[in-house]
């Protein structure tokens, strides 16, 4: 383990606390001050949803990579293992995806409609035990993952500010 100083530096924890009524008591202030904090907020705001977004579009890519890795046979043909739980936490994700998309992506929603309709009624014995539908679900599983490379490519990087007066 690296020792705690080392940690120290290279580790930090930021908080910050909204007040949404500050816009009315800063006004009494300063107009100017006032715009400057509510583009700030919006900002802030705004790269949180993009953060959201990126992280539900990196977990459903890693979630489908796994399970469509997991579908390609091995080099002599012979299928490779997988846990339940490759497949349960992949439909889990699915299950829950509405609650989670706060940034309303719709181009993610699309792509989880386009999964849940594929894996509908799929169960890791049936992706066992029947090879038409390994192979289907494969195939759809790759058209998904291709779908989700595109969406991650074309996220916008996130933003760092070196110091508090540039946020």
């Amino acid at each position: 383990y690296p020792a705690l100083e080392d940690v120290k530096t290279h580790f930090s924890i930021e908080s910050h606390y909204m007040i949404w009524d500050l816009p009315g008591t800063l006004s009494s202030v300063s107009d100017s001050l006032m715009e400057t904090e509510r583009k700030r907020a919006k900002t802030k705001m705004a790269d949180i949803i993009t953060d959201i977004n990126s992280t539900l579009r990196g977990a459903l890519q890693e979630l489908v990579s796994h399970l469509a890795e997991r579908l390609t046979p091995n080099p002599d043909g012979t299928a490779k293992r997988f846990n339940n739980s490759t497949v349960t936490n992949l439909l889990d994700f699915l299950s829950h995806f509405e609650h989670r998309n706060l940034g309303r992506d719709q181009d993610l929603a699309s792509i989880v409609e386009q999964a849940k309709s594929l894996l509908s009624g799929v169960s890791p014995t049936t992706l066992r035990t029947s090879d038409t539908t390994g192979l289907t679900i494969h195939q759809g599983l790759n058209t998904i993952k291709t779908q989700l490379d595109q969406l991650l490519v074309q996220q916008p990087a996130r933003r760092f500010y070196w110091d508090q007066d540039a946020a």
